[in-house]
């Protein structure tokens, strides 16, 4: 089990858990971890969780406005053409 799953079923930060089992690791002591009347079983949680996805995801873009003496342009660039828009975008400051 990780220790992410056992924080979660104790109801502890992840983080703090990992620092405890680090501690006691150097100290060289057994590490007793106590059942809980609390306690929740991970198997309870379900093993898949289907996530709806769009049919055609779109794609992300790039967009710019620039603004100068009362005039304006907008570009708008595919994401996935990121180093062409900075090539023009370099070309412009010139």
């Amino acid at each position: 089990m990780s220790v992410a799953a056992v924080a979660l079923a104790r109801g502890l930060n992840a983080n703090m858990l990992r620092n405890w089992v680090k501690k006691a690791e150097r100290s060289g002591r057994p590490i007793a971890i106590r059942p809980t009347a609390s306690s929740t079983t991970i198997d309870s949680a379900p093993a898949f969780m289907p996530v709806p996805l769009a049919a055609t995801p779109t794609e992300s873009a790039i967009r710019i406005e620039v603004r100068r003496n009362g005039r304006s342009i907008s570009i708008e660039w595919p994401a996935s053409a990121t180093r062409e828009c900075v090539q023009l975008l370099r070309a412009l400051i010139k």
